[in-house]
């Protein structure tokens, strides 16, 4: 087995291991029949623990968190920062139909919920997976696709049978496209944390949205086309990058 195929067969296996967290919170919070605010709790639960595996690879290795993305912005990158402004226009859609809060004791379950999926997704798929791929494959486009392409099939199997066909589609491919855009704005910026907090605030807004039926659809297509064009423009910007460097060289 080559290295390539290696690195995508570990990639799968990583996404697999953090399925079995939300599926497994899933089961039980059906089971036991839970309210929202305790599948939040639950699944923030579980998510958490998550986190465990990873760091326990890592310490196992030997690796530095350097190599996951765990590290801060370098000092002086202020332009670098301004890249993370077209991720807040992601946000909007959702923002401007308006949000829908149950109760205090509603958000702050969802927001306990959201940090730990936030900080667990990134470091799975734009910590340990997009190492795996960077690793294996020189290809700007490959080390990009293959980590958003395994993001949004993660997330496809877990949302499969959460609402209707159409909607489910358009998630998957919003999640394929977020997947793109995290991780070009990690090869600017180099520092996962950033994302962590975006990745957070996204599922956040997501869950307190107004946004219901068509107008959710809506949302969705208009997040998709603003993840899109983002994708576009980081793009063109880490070649330029890349080809300025490669000239210095």
């Amino acid at each position: 087995m080559s290295i390539k195929v290696k690195s995508i067969v570990f990639s799968i296996i990583w996404t697999l291991v953090i399925l079995v967290f939300p599926i497994t919170s899933g089961v039980i919070a059906s089971i036991f029949k839970f309210n929202d605010i305790e599948i939040f709790l639950l699944q923030g639960s579980f998510m958490l623990l998550s986190l465990i595996v990873p760091f326990i690879y890592i310490i196992v290795k030997k690796y530095s968190l350097n190599e996951f993305g765990m590290r801060s912005i370098e000092c002086g990158s202020l332009k670098k920062v301004l890249f993370l402004i077209p991720l807040l226009l992601i946000l909007l859609p959702r923002l401007v139909v308006g949000v829908s809060i149950e109760s205090v004791q509603y958000v702050f379950a969802l927001l306990f919920f959201t940090i730990f999926v936030g900080i667990s997704e990134e470091l799975y798929f734009r910590g340990v997976i997009l190492r795996l791929i960077k690793n294996s494959y020189e290809s700007i486009f490959s080390v990009v696709l293959i980590p958003a392409i395994v993001f949004g099939l993660g997330h496809g199997a877990s949302i499969i049978g959460t609402g209707n066909a159409y909607t489910t589609v358009l998630q998957i491919i919003n999640a394929f496209f977020f997947g793109v855009v995290a991780v070009e704005t990690l090869m600017i910026i180099k520092s996962i944390y950033p994302l962590m907090i975006f990745h957070f605030l996204y599922n956040f807004i997501n869950h307190i949205s107004a946004a219901e039926g068509k107008t959710e659809v809506i949302c969705v297509i208009v997040q998709v086309l603003i993840t899109v064009i983002t994708s576009l423009v980081l793009f063109v910007i880490i070649r330029k990058d890349n080809s300025s460097n490669s000239e210095k060289i």
